[in-house]
C-alpha cells in the first residue's frame, strides 16, 4: 500500500481532516453504510466489516503515521469506522431487515454510546491509547470503546 493509499483509508476518503471534531464526523461518515451492512447482511456482515477495517486500519495507520512524532492524529478516523461498526455487532440481529423507528433509535443511540466511549477510554482503552504508540494503539482503543458501547447498546435495546 503506497503513502497515498494509506492516507485515503486512514483518514476515511478525507473526513478526518474536518477541523472540528473530526472523530465524530468519521463516526458520523461511517452510519449511512452501517445501516446498509446490517440491514443487508446482519451479523456477518457487520463482523466482516470490523475485522476489515480494523486490519487495513492497522496496516494504513501504520504508514500514514510513519516519519511523524505523532503516533494517533486526529485526522486519522479508520478507527472511528471500525469501532462505530463493532458497536452494532452486539445488536445485529436487531437491524436486519428492518429501519422502524425503534431501530433508528437504537442507530442513534448506538453512535452516540460509541463516541461516549471513545471520549472516556475506561481501561483497556486507556491503556491501549497511552501504552501501544503504535497503530495497533490507535485501533485497539476504539475496538474497546466498541465492545462497551455495543454492550450498553445491547442493554439498551432489551428495555425498549
Amino acid at each position: 500500500m503506497n503513502k497515498t493509499i494509506a492516507t485515503v483509508c486512514a483518514t476515511l476518503f478525507g473526513s478526518g481532516y474536518f477541523p472540528i471534531a473530526s472523530g465524530t464526523v468519521g463516526s458520523a461518515v461511517t452510519m449511512p453504510f452501517i445501516v446498509l451492512v446490517a440491514y443487508y447482511y446482519g451479523i456477518w456482515g457487520i463482523s466482516l466489516a470490523t475485522c476489515v477495517l480494523f486490519f487495513i486500519g492497522v496496516y494504513a495507520t501504520s504508514i500514514y503515521t510513519q516519519g511523524t512524532a505523532e503516533h494517533d492524529p486526529s485526522s486519522v478516523v479508520i478507527d472511528e469506522a471500525m469501532g462505530q461498526y463493532c458497536t452494532f455487532i452486539f445488536i445485529s440481529s436487531q437491524l436486519q431487515y428492518t429501519l422502524d423507528q425503534r431501530t433508528v433509535i437504537l442507530y442513534c443511540l448506538g453512535f452516540f454510546f460509541f463516541r461516549l466511549f471513545d471520549t472516556l477510554k475506561p481501561y483497556p482503552a486507556c491503556w491501549a491509547d497511552s501504552s501501544l504508540h503504535s497503530a495497533w494503539g490507535v485501533m485497539l482503543d476504539d475496538l474497546f470503546a466498541g465492545i462497551y458501547a455495543g454492550i450498553v447498546l445491547y442493554l439498551v435495546s432489551s428495555a425498549i
